[in-house]
């Protein structure tokens, strides 16, 4: 199995399939976890992934694979971008306050103060 994609769900108790960390915790806000989606297909795995800060909104609200990982606390929005163009392809994600693994995302709680906080995966 491969990891395709990463799915935002919001919602304290709307965690199930979904790592076990809430990205907002210690920040107000919403509850916010992120959901690994598989495939079995390898050329529709994902690569990499990487965070984008933005001053405004950059996706619609109601994508899935694209909402702010800061919903509720104010700030910058905070997303999560899929990449698909290496030859390694993702099997495990995790959430860790390190870099750890085959590859990580820069700090998703960059400028917000708190823990740091990264998505690592192995291949």
């Amino acid at each position: 199995m491969f990891v395709k994609s990463i799915g935002v769900n919001i919602g304290q108790y709307n965690n199930q399939g979904c790592l076990p960390q809430d990205i907002n915790k210690g920040f107000k806000g919403e509850y916010v976890w992120l959901r690994p989606e598989y495939t079995t297909n390898k050329r529709k795995a994902a690569t990499g992934f990487h965070i984008m800060i933005s001053g405004e909104r950059l996706y619609d609200a109601n994508d899935v694979h694209h909402r702010d990982l800061a919903i509720g606390a104010g700030g910058q929005y905070r997303y999560l971008i899929a990449e698909y163009n290496g030859p390694n392809k993702i099997t495990t994600v995790w959430l860790s306050e390190d870099k750890q693994g085959c590859g990580s995302t820069g700090d998703i709680n960059a400028g917000r103060g708190g823990r740091y906080l990264y998505l690592c995966w192995s291949y």
